[in-house]
């Protein structure tokens, strides 16, 4: 498959008066043309920071994209001019945000920002502005479309908000769509409506997504590649079969024994949870990060970080456990 997005040894650090922040640490992975790839993890293992540094939208300073490549139909993104990147997004690279509601600003219609989208980036006369902006919110499922173009976003339902987001980030036809954690503040019917609404564009528009999530479940539905993240490093990647079916790193094994089961209520016992939290990416332990939360740590892992390697065809590992 062709490749859309590269990123190859990735570090984004913020610079305090006091201390250097590690939020993202040698990472390199790829998405293909009209894949999707999942992006999973707890808060704080750098997921966010990863989508935000594809598009710079970091403030720098505190960020600083100290080494690396993000290289997209073939151009380091790095390497280009602010004004390129403003040329970017939006039109072949959008974002759709966790929180709709601090995303949209409250003082427009929620029709006038997505008219904007088409003004920055089109010279189309405003007629056919509204005649594209009424079938993008036909297509995201929106009820009476001319009506919600004149509601502001707080007259709208999370599930709106959410729908208006997708909208926005669809309306130019972008190569590349990045959803961080875009069902995380909505409940589970409407997750599951929102969920169904983006595999649905995704197949349709031929999109490439990435989909940022703490749910290992939520990805599930709507990726065909994964991708697990911890304190700013990927620890495996595989296929949404391979992880789920052959889990390799504690860390993931972790992740998919927290997921509820669909009874756990009756059998009346804990929940699963990973022990311990995930460290201070200021100081980062000298060995594996996860060495202080891991059931199945070595001496080795204290002190020595793990290769990131090929256990088996198409699935990756960081983990002593596999290192011959």
């Amino acid at each position: 498959m062709n490749k859309l997005l590269q990123i190859e040894n990735l570090h984004t650090y913020f610079y305090t008066k006091d201390k250097i922040i590690k939020a993202v640490e040698g990472i390199s992975f790829h998405v293909n043309k009209g894949e999707a790839l999942g992006v999973v993890g707890e808060s704080g293992c750098g997921k966010s920071v990863t989508g935000m540094s594809i598009m710079q939208l970091l403030q720098t300073p505190p960020a600083k994209y100290v080494k690396g490549k993000i290289v997209f139909k073939g151009r380091d993104l790095l390497d280009v001019s602010s004004e390129e990147i403003r040329k970017l997004r939006g039109k072949d690279i959008s974002i759709i945000f966790q929180e709709p509601m601090s995303a949209l600003n409250p003082v427009f219609t929620v029709g006038f920002q997505l008219e904007e989208v088409l003004k920055v980036h089109t010279d189309i006369d405003k007629k056919e502005r509204f005649k594209k902006v009424y079938q993008i919110m036909e297509k995201v499922g929106l009820p009476d479309p001319q009506k919600r173009f004149n509601e502001y976003p707080h007259q709208l339902s999370g599930g709106m908000r959410q729908r208006i987001m997708i909208a926005m980030a669809l309306l130019m036809k972008p190569e590349l769509v990045i959803a961080d954690e875009p069902t995380t503040a909505l409940d589970v019917t409407i997750q599951k409506q929102v969920l169904d609404l983006m595999k649905e564009l995704q197949k349709e528009m031929q999109l490439s997504l990435i989909f940022i999530s703490h749910d290992l479940g939520v990805v599930k539905e709507i990726a065909q590649r994964i991708i697990v993240m911890y304190s700013g490093e990927i620890v495996e990647e595989s296929t949404i079969e391979d992880i789920f079916k052959n889990p390799l790193h504690p860390y993931t094994r972790g992740l998919i024994d927290s997921i509820p089961p669909i009874e756990y209520n009756k059998k009346k016992e804990p929940l699963k949870s990973i022990p311990g939290k995930v460290p201070d990416p200021s100081n980062k332990p000298v060995g594996c990060p996860f060495y202080p939360r891991c059931e199945k740590r070595m001496d080795i892992c204290e002190n020595k970080r793990p290769d990131f390697f090929e256990k088996e065809p198409n699935h990756f590992v960081k983990c002593f456990l596999y290192e011959k």
